[in-house]
């Protein structure tokens, strides 16, 4: 029986508004980025799978303090500055595109997120969020006015774990007080969203809206998960 639906953050619930490339050109222009979006989108696309905490599963343990974390971030960054061959002011440009993404205005809530919200509610299941994020995710949450339906809400920077790892899965668990047998988890990432908690025994599928994949644990909306439950 299942009791508890726990679900990723970025790419799940929330997406850059309109796109990362657009939020790095209005916010990086002034500093002199001037790269066109489809060559930040490029780069970007290129970037995110090379580093470690971001779409690469860590092979060492991970810092999770502030200050690690957003030297990271400016790690990732700077490959893109890189690759885009950008050559203003750096510092200042990844200052402003790491607070621009604090900001609710540049994210965009998924059309399936609140009917789904309202319809697991209505089913009586307890929902929650598993995320590999940093401190400006709470806030955000709250900004958005999404905070209020997740419990429990399971941060790698506040529990010191990222996915793909079992012990932020086994985190939530522990807060959800069930087994994972119990838990449904919904993410866009396969590796860090599918086959990890899948390892652990939960029931684990791909939110697909671009409908990229062909994998049997996808799914094209959100709402999908009815239908699931409903045959479990």
């Amino acid at each position: 029986m299942i009791k508890a639906v726990l679900f990723d953050v970025g790419g799940t619930l929330i997406t850059p508004n309109p796109s990362v490339a657009s939020i790095y050109r209005k916010f990086g222009e002034p500093f002199g980025l001037t790269a066109t979006e489809s060559q930040i989108k490029r780069a970007f696309a290129s970037a995110w799978p090379r580093h470690e905490g971001f779409g690469k599963a860590a092979t060492t343990v991970l810092r999770h303090d502030s200050e690690s974390i957003k030297s990271r971030w400016q790690i990732l960054v700077e490959d893109v500055f890189d690759q885009v061959a950008f050559n203003g002011d750096r510092h200042s440009c990844f200052l402003a595109l790491y607070h621009a993404f604090e900001r609710p205005d540049v994210w965009q809530i998924y059309t399936d997120v609140f009917p789904v919200i309202r319809a697991l509610k209505k089913h009586g299941m307890d929902i929650g969020i598993i995320s590999n994020w940093d401190a400006r995710l709470r806030p955000l949450l709250k900004d958005l006015d999404l905070e209020k339906y997740f419990e429990p809400i399971i941060i790698s920077c506040e529990v010191g774990v990222e996915k793909p790892k079992k012990e932020i899965f086994e985190s939530a668990r522990d807060r959800c007080n069930c087994s994972f047998s119990e838990i449904i988890y919904i993410g866009d990432q396969s590796d860090f969203d599918v086959v990890a908690p899948k390892k652990l025994g939960m029931k684990a599928f791909l939110i697909d809206r671009d409908k990229r994949s062909s994998l049997p644990y996808r799914l094209d909306s959100l709402l999908d998960i009815m239908k699931e439950i409903s045959s479990l």
